[in-house]
């Protein structure tokens, strides 16, 4: 009798109180039932923890594991890691039904600080946006490091065959994980639509569908595969995550940058690269939530409240002063790491290309220019608490979508920073 495969939902949980319980009704409830379900508390504040831990009692399908806090990225590695063998775990406690472990992360690890998880070879130099420590294409996290696990078992998963992250204010439709089992077949992973929902008196926006948006028709969707030059071809940014389920091989060699913005640009870019069947699935399975409090802090105004900030970023929140700043810098640095991330996964490819992977290369590349306007947009503000004007050397020669007064800030600095005096000056004249 065939079994029928496990799927790892990997859940990051940081002050989401509000919102879940939905997220995890509509995982604990899915119709297909062969799941292994892990939520990793990112450093929560309010009561996300205690509630995680009301569902791990009730759900032997469930790890909780506990960190503090290091982004939406980190928190993610923690669950890949979890599932593949990364930590060395210590027992702490076992009660009648589960066990309690402290977690350290293995030298060799890929989340590793020390660890090019592209090749799983040791990196000359960390990154992190250090001054003279900027050889690196990702920046350290020490949160990774060590937390606590809470599993129904004593020892990790061995038996996961695909994984689908979900965002903790984010839904399942029921059926999600049922459908993607019975449509991937032998492909390497699926793409689904997703549905939208605005709460907080956010303007509702019209996104085209999936279909739509790869210009593709239903009954092409439903007969064909896919390679990933296939579903760029409309693309000149690409961001994915939470859009579907793959197979866990592609995590060979492959996690998230932590404690950046956009972490799904990088890690969908590369997934996709490292694709070969890609299979479209036509209905929306994931419930996309809009609110004022999601991470990707929408609705952000000029004069918006400061709010509190996590440790990595506390150098550029020090800086500013100035939420709208704040986010802008930080996803200009982030950027930069993408560009970084982009192009040591490009010097992974061997030396003698076929014509699909010279293809695909050039395709990574314009994808890279498109994310270097905004990190080298990251020279144009009055500071740079994170030195990105060190970090941006290695994108010089992908500057071709870079705008005049931006070269001109990164090039010439001191005679930019002169025009942008006198343009305030003669601002304040009239």
């Amino acid at each position: 009798m065939h079994t029928k495969p496990k799927v790892a939902i990997i859940v990051p949980i940081y002050n989401v109180e509000k919102y879940l319980k939905d997220c995890l009704d509509s995982i604990i409830n899915q119709s297909y039932a062969n799941l292994e379900i892990i939520l990793i508390d990112d450093g929560s504040s309010d009561r996300s923890c205690e509630i995680a831990k009301e569902y791990f009692y009730k759900d032997s399908r469930i790890t909780l594991i506990c960190k503090s806090n290091g982004g939406q990225g980190s928190a993610r590695n923690v669950g890949i890691e979890y599932i593949s063998d990364g930590f060395c775990l210590t027992p702490l406690m076992q009660e009648q039904s589960y066990y309690v472990f402290k977690a350290s992360l293995k030298d060799n690890a890929l989340s590793a600080n020390n660890i090019n998880y592209l090749t799983g070879k040791p990196l000359e130099c960390m990154g992190g946006g250090h001054k003279n420590n900027i050889n690196s294409f990702k920046p350290i996290d020490y949160s990774i490091n060590s937390c606590i696990i809470f599993s129904h078992s004593s020892y990790p998963p061995t038996d996961i065959e695909y994984i689908h992250f979900v965002d903790a204010d984010d839904m399942l439709t029921l059926d999600c994980i049922a459908l993607c089992i019975e449509q991937i077949g032998k492909c390497d992973m699926i793409w689904h639509d997703t549905e939208y929902v605005y709460e907080d008196g956010i303007e509702s926006l019209s996104y085209p569908s999936l279909l739509e948006s790869l210009h593709i028709s239903q009954a092409e969707a439903i007969d064909k595969i896919y390679s990933p030059l296939d579903v760029w071809q409309h693309y000149e940014g690409f961001s994915w995550v939470h859009q579907g389920m793959f197979h866990i091989r592609l995590l060979d060699y492959l996690r998230f940058s932590p404690q950046i913005q956009s972490e799904d640009a990088l890690f969908g870019m590369i997934l996709f690269a490292k694709a070969q069947k890609i299979k479209i699935a036509t209905k929306p399975l994931y419930i996309y939530r809009f609110h004022t409090y999601s991470t990707s802090e929408h609705n952000l105004q000029t004069n918006t409240p400061l709010k509190p900030y996590p440790n990595y970023m506390s150098d550029i929140a020090y800086t500013f002063c100035n939420r709208y700043k704040i986010k802008h810098y930080h996803f200009a640095y982030s950027c930069t790491y993408i560009c970084l991330g982009l192009l040591a996964f490009i010097d992974t490819f061997p030396k003698n290309l076929s014509e699909y992977e010279k293809k695909l290369r050039d395709r990574l590349i314009a994808f890279l220019q498109v994310r270097a306007i905004y990190a080298f947009g990251g020279i144009c503000f009055e500071s740079d608490p994170k030195y990105i004007r060190d970090l941006l050397k290695p994108l010089e020669p992908y500057m071709q979508k870079i705008s005049f007064n931006t070269k001109i800030a990164y090039f010439y600095p001191r005679l930019y920073r002169v025009l942008r005096f006198f343009k305030s000056y003669v601002r304040q004249g009239e």
